[in-house]
């Protein structure tokens, strides 16, 4: 398998068909700071497998839903700069900022 065709199974995995169909549902694993760190680890291990060979500068996560725990799992491990990106709006800025 190609690298292209893994990292598109591997971004597949962002997706649940609650967050698309809902903005209100609860990801309940998505909030469990276990099941997001594994979830990056499992990525950065496709990334090794397929040559990269250090952690990356940037990433993007795509339908992270009402959990970003992923994206901040690769802050901790030296991602310097994370993207949330998603079809829902799930910030509230009256409440979160």
């Amino acid at each position: 398998m190609n690298t292209h065709k893994l990292v598109i199974k591997g971004l597949s995995t962002y997706f649940r068909r609650n967050d698309i169909n809902s903005p209100t549902s609860q990801a309940g694993e998505g909030h469990s700071a276990q099941y997001c760190y594994g979830v990056w680890l499992k990525h950065l291990t496709l990334l090794w497998e397929n040559g990269l060979r250090k952690i990356p500068d940037s990433m993007a996560e795509l339908g992270p839903g009402d959990s970003i725990g992923t994206g901040l799992a690769a802050l901790l491990s030296g991602v310097n700069h994370y993207y949330a990106l998603d079809i829902i709006r799930y910030a509230n800025n009256d409440v979160d900022i």
